[in-house]
C-alpha cells in the first residue's frame, strides 16, 4: 500500500509542478512518509517515475478494454475515451510525458516509445473493428487515425494555450465531433447521433 501511495502521490506533483520542479522531498512531504521510506521502495526519482510510467499504462489499457467491453459499438467507445483524454488534459498543469521526453530520456526511450506503440496499435486494432462493424468508413488508413485518436484521447491537441479559453464541451463538438463524423458511415453518423441525443456526451 505504501509503494501504490508514493507512486501515486509523485504522479500527482508530477503533473501539477512537472517533473523537474518536483523533489523527492516534496513526494515525501506530500505522500506523508519518510524519504528514507521511499528509498526502501525506490532507488531514485527515475525509478520512482519508470514504475509510475508502467502503472499509468497499465491503467490506461485496463481503461481502454473496460471501455471496448462495456459499449454496443466503436463509435460510442470511442466518444467515451476521446471525451476522458480531453478532460482529463485540462486537470493537469503539465504535460508529463512531454516533461519525461525532455528530462528523462532514457525512461522515454526505455519505457514511452513501447507503451506509446502499444497503444497506438490498440487503437488501430479498434479503428479496423469500426470498419468492420460498418460504422467506420472502409477507405481509411487505420494507422493514420489511430495517431490522431492517440493525441485526442492524451490530450496534446487540446491542451495547449490558444485553446484554454474555451470549454471542454466547446472544443469536444467543435474538434472531436467534427472529425469523429467524417470517420462514421451513414450507420455510425446513426449511431453517434443517438448517442448524442441521449446526451450521453454532457456539456
Amino acid at each position: 500500500m505504501t509503494k501504490e501511495h508514493i507512486i501515486k502521490t509523485a504522479r500527482g506533483l508530477f503533473e501539477e509542478m512537472g517533473l523537474k520542479n518536483t523533489t523527492m522531498d516534496d513526494i515525501a512531504r506530500h505522500a506523508g512518509v519518510s524519504k528514507r521510506t521511499i528509498y526502501e521502495h525506490f532507488k531514485n526519482k527515475e525509478d520512482l517515475l519508470t514504475d509510475g510510467v508502467n502503472r499509468f499504462y497499465e491503467e490506461g489499457k485496463e481503461y481502454f478494454n473496460h471501455v471496448l467491453a462495456s459499449t454496443d459499438n466503436v463509435v460510442e467507445a470511442t466518444v467515451i475515451m476521446l471525451r476522458k483524454g480531453m478532460e482529463e488534459s485540462r486537470k493537469n498543469r503539465y504535460y508529463i510525458m512531454e516533461d519525461i521526453k525532455k528530462y528523462a530520456p532514457s525512461v522515454h526511450q526505455n519505457h514511452l516509445i513501447a507503451k506509446n506503440a502499444e497503444q497506438q496499435k490498440a487503437m488501430e486494432d479498434m479503428v479496423k473493428k469500426g470498419i468492420r462493424e460498418g460504422v467506420f468508413r472502409s477507405d481509411l488508413n487505420p494507422e493514420i487515425v489511430a495517431i490522431i485518436f492517440a493525441l485526442q484521447s492524451k490530450g496534446i491537441l487540446t491542451n495547449n494555450q490558444p485553446f484554454d479559453k474555451f470549454s471542454i464541451f466547446e472544443l469536444f463538438e467543435n474538434m472531436v465531433l467534427l472529425y469523429l463524423r467524417g470517420l462514421c458511415t451513414p450507420k455510425g453518423l446513426e449511431i453517434l447521433e443517438r448517442i448524442l441525443s441521449k446526451k450521453t456526451v454532457n456539456s
